[in-house]
C-alpha cells in the first residue's frame, strides 16, 4: 500500500485528475453492475408487488369480506332459527308435576271427582313420554268443558282415547288416555 501511495505522489496534476476520473468511471460502472445484479431484481419484485399483487390482494380481501358477510348472514339466520326452536321447545319445557297440577286444577274447577290415575312413561334420549289413564266422575256438561279446556290449554296433550260410561247415579264416568312429552 505504501508503494501505491508513493506512486500517486509522484504523478503530476494532469495524471492525478485522469486517475481520479478513471476511478470515478470505474466506481460508477461497479455501482451499475451492483444495481443490475442485486437491486434491479429487488426493485422489480417491489414494483410487481405494487401493481399485480396489490390487485390480487385487494381481490382476496374483497372475497374474504364477502365471505364474512355471507357467514354473518348465515349465523344470524341460524340464531333466529335457534330462537324459534327454543320457543317451540318451551311448550315441552314443563315438567310432569305441571301437567298433573293442571289436570287437578281443571278437575276442581269443574267439580269432577278424580277416581283413578295411572301413569306410565318411556325414557328417550332427551325426553320422557308419559301416558296417563284417568277416570273422572261428574256431570256430562262439566266433563265436556273439562275435555275442551284440556284440549285448548297451553300444555300439549295427545288424546289417545275418550270413553264415557254411565254409572248407577246421575253422574257419568269419563275414561281418558292422555299422552304428553316432557324434556329431560
Amino acid at each position: 500500500m505504501g508503494n501505491f501511495v508513493t506512486y500517486l505522489e509522484n504523478l503530476n496534476l494532469r495524471e492525478k485528475i485522469f486517475f481520479a476520473i478513471l476511478m470515478g468511471i470505474l466506481g460508477i460502472f461497479l455501482a451499475l453492475k451492483f444495481y443490475e445484479n442485486f437491486f434491479e431484481h429487488f426493485v422489480e419484485e417491489i414494483a410487481s408487488l405494487n401493481v399485480e399483487n396489490l390487485q390480487e390482494k385487494k381481490a382476496q380481501i374483497n372475497d374474504l369480506m364477502r365471505r364474512k358477510n355471507d357467514l354473518k348472514i348465515e349465523i344470524d339466520a341460524q340464531n333466529l332459527s335457534l330462537r324459534n326452536h327454543q320457543k317451540s321447545l318451551m311448550i315441552f319445557a314443563k315438567n310432569y308435576e305441571d301437567y298433573l297440577d293442571f289436570i287437578e286444577l281443571l278437575s276442581k274447577k269443574y267439580g269432577l271427582i278424580l277416581k283413578n290415575l295411572q301413569n306410565s312413561y318411556e325414557d328417550g334420549d332427551f325426553f320422557q313420554r308419559h301416558r296417563l289413564n284417568l277416570e273422572l266422575n261428574g256431570e256430562f256438561s262439566e266433563l265436556l268443558f273439562f275435555i275442551q279446556e284440556l284440549e285448548n290449554s297451553h300444555l300439549v296433550f295427545v288424546f289417545e282415547s275418550i270413553k264415557f260410561q254411565n254409572t248407577k247415579s246421575l253422574a257419568l264416568s269419563l275414561h281418558l288416555n292422555l299422552q304428553f312429552v316432557v324434556l329431560k
